[in-house]
């Protein structure tokens, strides 16, 4: 398809589409709330959220992605975040980014028992992440 001028579309794809997908999150809000929703718009950035021709999403793209999306739903969206920034490989998968939408219920439940540990017992603070095999703690 030709944008004029010999240059191919760009319409709302890439990260010219975030924007209006974060008015459009804010609209439905309470659509969003229900799972089935959420996921299918989830998986709805993805597709629109690639440069077009693109089986990945760039992990910049990504990175507002997952904020916009997971605002609110992942209190560990930050550190999160912190940790893709500081591993930072050039794309995301279709893969991970639909495991982050189901694994962030687990991360979530681990930063609970993490949190309790330290609470009970401030000297063992370290040993819940080093039994899941982190090794690194993330601001």
């Amino acid at each position: 398809m030709d944008g004029g001028g010999g240059r191919p579309a760009q319409g709302l794809t890439g990260r010219n589409v975030l924007p209006l997908l974060r008015t459009v999150a804010e609209r439905h809000r309470g659509d969003l709330a229900e799972a089935a929703w959420f996921a299918q718009f989830y998986r709805f950035v993805f597709l629109v959220a690639r440069t077009p021709g693109q089986r990945n999403l760039a992990v910049d793209s990504a990175l507002e992605a997952w904020c916009m999306c997971l605002d609110r739903r992942f209190p560990l969206l930050e550190r999160f975040c912190s940790f893709v920034r500081c591993h930072r490989r050039h794309v995301v998968t279709e893969d991970t980014w639909m495991q982050v939408r189901v694994s962030r219920v687990c991360w979530c439940a681990c930063a609970c028992a993490c949190s309790r540990e330290r609470a009970t017992n401030p000297m063992r603070s370290g040993r819940a992440s080093r039994r899941m095999g982190l090794k690194h703690s993330y601001p």
